[in-house]
């Protein structure tokens, strides 16, 4: 089982690269044909304004190095989820919900404030008591919180963001804000070394 799981993180990585690559040098291209200039030229170019403005090229060069890591993540991810079909994987990608705007924000804010939603401390967790039911019964919403916990985990280990956790105690809804450290199929473990048990949860918002 885990050679299974290293070989498909390996084949997810490769096609990361591949479409990486890919979308690089089509780039490249496009930029050729618009400044009407070899590669070569291009280069020369490039060189020229980096000794010019170093400091912007080095600021832009960090931008775009942040971009690319959080690009190849989100293709990793998808290549894990999808393995043979690269377009879906290029689509989901680039699909529109990964760059949620302000508003979806405030809409999500506030719902929470209308249905009455607690916020709990991570440091409180542990003294809660959860059922041994599962809050999710439907299939799908399963396979999604999971998915969505995965993303989490990623997230809150290579960029400490926070995520909105929705989940269940025997007698309310509650909610907390927090980095997920690592995430399986029984338990989440949050910032401060505290365990949530992933049948609690109904709702994952990065």
């Amino acid at each position: 089982m885990e050679t299974k799981k290293t070989s498909q993180k390996s084949k997810a990585r490769e096609k990361a690269l591949a479409i990486m690559s890919l979308g690089a040098s089509s780039i490249l291209l496009l930029t050729c044909i618009v400044l009407h200039v070899n590669p070569l030229q291009l280069e020369g170019l490039i060189f020229d304004y980096a000794v010019h403005h170093y400091f912007m090229f080095g600021f832009i060069s960090l931008l775009l190095v942040l971009f690319s890591i959080k690009l190849y993540l989100s293709i990793y991810n998808e290549a894990l989820k999808n393995p043979a079909d690269i377009s879906q994987i290029i689509r989901a990608s680039f699909h529109k919900r990964r760059y949620k705007p302000k508003y979806y924000y405030n809409e999500i804010n506030s719902t929470i404030e209308k249905s009455n939603i607690a916020f709990v401390d991570t440091k409180t967790i542990d003294h809660l008591n959860f059922s041994q039911e599962d809050v999710l019964i439907n299939h799908e919403q399963k396979k999604l919180r999971e998915l969505e916990l995965k993303k989490s985990m990623t997230l809150g280990n290579q960029y400490k963001q926070k995520v909105k956790i929705f989940f269940q105690d025997e007698n309310r809804k509650l909610f907390t804000e927090t980095t997920v450290w690592h995430a399986d199929q029984k338990y989440i473990s949050l910032k401060g070394g505290v365990a949530l048990p992933v049948r609690s949860i109904y709702k994952v918002v990065i």
